[in-house]
C-alpha cells in the first residue's frame, strides 16, 4: 500500500500563499513585491552566533562556521570598500577600450553586488575598481571571483581586505572570530542551507525570478519601441553605448557538470500594459523611466539569483533528490521528467496539484555536463 505524501501545510498549500498570488498577478507592482521578497533573506549579522575560530590540540585551524556568502551580503548591504592585494582571473581576460588598469596589485573599492552563474557554481564580487582608469572616469565595475566552477575555494585570492566599521568588529571580537588579523572562513555557503531548498520563501523567490525576466522582456520592448523614434543623440544621453571590447584572451576549455533548478507556478494573469502605473509611462514614452525600471529589475534579479544559487549550491552537495527534511515525508523524485513538447529530462518533485488537469506547482532539477572556458595556466 502507497504511503500518503506527508508535506508542511506551508507548500500543500503554496498555491494559496498571498506574496504568490501577487506575484502571478501583473498588476501588482514588481518593486512592492520585491522588497516584501527582499525581507525573506535579510541578513542579521549581529544576531547570529557564529562558532569561534580556534586552534585543535594538533595546532590545526578550525575556522568559524559562519560562511563568506553571509559575511560579504552584510558589506554588500552597507556598501563597504574591499581589497584584493592580489588576484589572478580564472575567466580569460577582456581588454575594453579606452580603459587601463594602473596595476595588477591591490584591486579596490565599493562592493555594488554579488555574482552567481546560473550553470555552474562560480560565486563572486563586483566592485567599482580604483585601479580601472580612462582619460576622463577613475573607478569601472569588475567581477572578482571566490569560488571556481565547483564552489571551491578558488586559489586566484587569498586575502580580502576592508576597514570594519564599529559593529563589525565588536561582532568578530565578541564572537572570537579574528585569527590573527584575518577572518579565515570554512565555507563561501553554509551546507545547512540546503533545507532552504524544500522551503516556501525558496520556491516564492524563485518565482519571483520569473516575474522580473518576465517584466524586463516587457520593459525591453519599451526602450527599443521609443528609441527607434528618438535620434541618436538623445538616446546616447539615457543609455550610453556599451564599451567595446578590444580583444579577449584566450582561454582553455573544460567540461563541467552544471546544476539547473526551475520550478512550474500557474500562468501568469493580466499584462505589464494594464498595470496603472506602467500604462501611464507607456503611454508618456519617458526613455528615462524605462531605463531606471530596467536597472531597478536587474539589481534585484542579481540579488535574488544570488540567494538563490547559494541553496542549490548546499543541495547539490547534499544530493537533495536522495536527502529530505523533516516536514517532507513519503514524497518522490520522479526521474526523467520533460515538459510537454520539450526534449529536456529534468527530475521532477509535484509539491501540490491545485485541481484535476491544473498544472502542478514543482520544482524541477537537472545535472548536465556543459562547456566552459578559463583562463589558461600560466
Amino acid at each position: 500500500m502507497t504511503k500518503a505524501k506527508q508535506v508542511a501545510a506551508t507548500l500543500k498549500t503554496i498555491h494559496e500563499n498571498s506574496d504568490l498570488i501577487n506575484i502571478l498577478n501583473r498588476q501588482n507592482d514588481s518593486i512592492n513585491l520585491c522588497n516584501t521578497i527582499d525581507g525573506y533573506w535579510k541578513y542579521d549579522l549581529y544576531n547570529r552566533k557564529p562558532s569561534p575560530a580556534e586552534y585543535d590540540e594538533s595546532g590545526k585551524l578550525i575556522p568559524t562556521d559562519l560562511d563568506l556568502a553571509t559575511f560579504m551580503y552584510a558589506l554588500w548591504d552597507r556598501g563597504a570598500v574591499i581589497n584584493f592585494p592580489t588576484y589572478k582571473s580564472k575567466r580569460p581576460m577582456t581588454i575594453r577600450e579606452g580603459q587601463n588598469v594602473v596595476s595588477k596589485d591591490n584591486r579596490h573599492g565599493k562592493v555594488i553586488g554579488l555574482t552567481s552563474n546560473e550553470n555552474v557554481f562560480t560565486f563572486g564580487v563586483r566592485i567599482i575598481d580604483q585601479n580601472v582608469v580612462s582619460t576622463d572616469q577613475v573607478g569601472f565595475p569588475r567581477t572578482y571571483l571566490f569560488t571556481d566552477l565547483t564552489g571551491k575555494w578558488y586559489e586566484g585570492w587569498r586575502v580580502v581586505n576592508w576597514l570594519p566599521t564599529a559593529s563589525e568588529n565588536k561582532f568578530l571580537n565578541e564572537n572570537k572570530l579574528w585569527t590573527g588579523n584575518q577572518v579565515v572562513f570554512k565555507n563561501f555557503v553554509t551546507p545547512e542551507k540546503w533545507l532552504s531548498f524544500y522551503g516556501q520563501y525558496y520556491f516564492i523567490t524563485k518565482a519571483m525570478i520569473q516575474r522580473l525576466e518576465d517584466e524586463k522582456r516587457f520593459v525591453k520592448e519599451q526602450i527599443k519601441d521609443i528609441s527607434s523614434k528618438l535620434p541618436p543623440e538623445e538616446v546616447k544621453k539615457i543609455i550610453p553605448p556599451a564599451v567595446k571590447t578590444t580583444y579577449k584572451v584566450e582561454g582553455e576549455k573544460i567540461k563541467i557538470n552544471c546544476f539547473q533548478v526551475e520550478i512550474d507556478i500557474p500562468e501568469f494573469k493580466n499584462e505589464f500594459s494594464n498595470h496603472p502605473n506602467l500604462n501611464k509611462e507607456k503611454e508618456m514614452g519617458s526613455l528615462g523611466f524605462w531605463r531606471d525600471r530596467e536597472k531597478t529589475l536587474t539589481s534585484f534579479l542579481s540579488k535574488f539569483r544570488f540567494i538563490c544559487r547559494c541553496i542549490e549550491k548546499a543541495a547539490y552537495d547534499m544530493n537533495v533528490i536522495e536527502h529530505f527534511p523533516a516536514w517532507l515525508k513519503d514524497v518522490k523524485w520522479e526521474a526523467n521528467y520533460r515538459e510537454p513538447g520539450k526534449r529536456t529530462d529534468w527530475n521532477r518533485l509535484v509539491l501540490v496539484q491545485p485541481a484535476p488537469g491544473e498544472r502542478g506547482i514543482a520544482i524541477r532539477c537537472r545535472v548536465w555536463e556543459k562547456t566552459e572556458t578559463v583562463a589558461n595556466e600560466e
